[in-house]
């Protein structure tokens, strides 16, 4: 009996003393805030009704090549026909809502939209 419990404590004893490495302990870094692309930046920009041009998009965002980065915004503004990208005599871009004026969506029974004051 007495080695029984001797074996026991020994192994109560190792239980105790392991040592764990730092890594085991450290927590992961988690980002809350999402990071916005710099296509992203340059939309949100253009949706406020602010003009943009290659330098200040430069400074601002970092983006080299603005006119990709137009190209590739206009796609996907300009896909339901409700914004338009233009630009100006000094080459800036500008975002338009080609349907100004209020308008107030609803919802059919089967989740479709459709544009309640029309």
């Amino acid at each position: 009996m007495m080695v029984a419990e001797m074996k026991l404590a020994v192994t109560i004893q190792s239980l105790r003393v392991q040592k764990f490495s730092r890594k085991q302990f450290i927590m992961p870094k988690c980002n809350t805030t999402p990071t916005l692309t710099k296509q992203r930046q340059v939309l949100n920009h253009l949706y406020r009704g602010w003009g943009i041009d290659s330098t200040e998009a430069t400074k601002k965002y970092g983006v080299k090549n603005l006119r990709s980065t137009i190209s590739s915004i206009r796609t996907l503004v300009e896909k339901y026909g409700n914004w338009e990208i233009i630009t100006d005599s000094k080459g800036r871009y500008f975002m338009q809502d080609t349907h100004p004026g209020d308008r107030t969506y609803s919802f059919r029974k089967d989740g479709t939209r459709f544009m309640a004051n029309a």
